[in-house]
């Protein structure tokens, strides 16, 4: 049987440290200090910025060089690849599965 993270009756975190370092959060620290030296930074988000750990005081600090499309992946792609294009350096990150399932759902599928 698997041990739960957290205690089920009073929601307290079963953890004995501190817990591990986020990938988001990760991120999030990079592409700001990234955006201080690159000029040509440009962060894409489709309506999830914690996806690159873009908390509200981050993206205002990132100024320019955040963009978030709102909930239109097509339109981050586009962009992003237009912004890449033009020089650009691009980071869109997503935790979210619509792009693929955009694409799979031109695939035949069985029925039943």
């Amino acid at each position: 049987m698997a041990r739960s993270l957290f205690d089920i009756a009073t929601g307290q975190s079963l953890s004995d440290g501190p817990a591990p370092e986020s990938y988001a959060n990760l991120a999030g620290e990079y592409l700001l200090k990234r955006a201080e030296t690159d000029e040509n930074l440009l962060v894409v988000a489709s309506a999830v910025p914690f996806a690159l750990g873009m908390s509200p005081e981050r993206r205002e600090r990132m100024g320019k060089h955040y963009l978030d499309v709102g909930i239109a992946e097509e339109t981050a792609v586009a962009i992003a690849s237009g912004a890449a294009h033009a020089g650009a350096h691009v980071v869109w990150g997503s935790c979210n599965h619509i792009p693929t399932a955009r694409i799979r759902s031109t695939e035949p599928r069985p029925c039943g």
